[in-house]
């Protein structure tokens, strides 16, 4: 029998429309298999004002700052980067 298991994870950005475009009033949701996950997330410290369930993009943004460090790394672009591996 063959078991195929999926997940479904999905980051939803948001900005104010009446508001400036500054990072610091984005806020990010967390979508989970249709459930949102937000408040779920170690690094979701600060509510933003104009949505209840949403999370502080710079609050992401600190998070990430802080790991680079811990995998030896300095940028985003370096922690990403995928290395091509030859499959026998």
């Amino acid at each position: 029998m063959i078991v195929f298991v999926y997940c479904r994870f999905i980051m939803e950005l948001y900005r104010p429309i009446t508001e400036s475009p500054s990072v610091k009033n984005h806020l990010v949701k967390f979508i989970y298999n249709g459930e949102d996950v937000t408040r779920k997330m170690m690094f979701c410290r600060t509510r933003v004002g104009w949505v209840t369930s949403g999370c502080s993009l710079q609050d992401l943004s600190n998070f990430f700052n802080n790991i680079l460090p811990n995998m030896g790394e300095t940028t985003y672009r370096k922690a990403c980067k995928v290395q091509k591996h030859d499959v026998t």
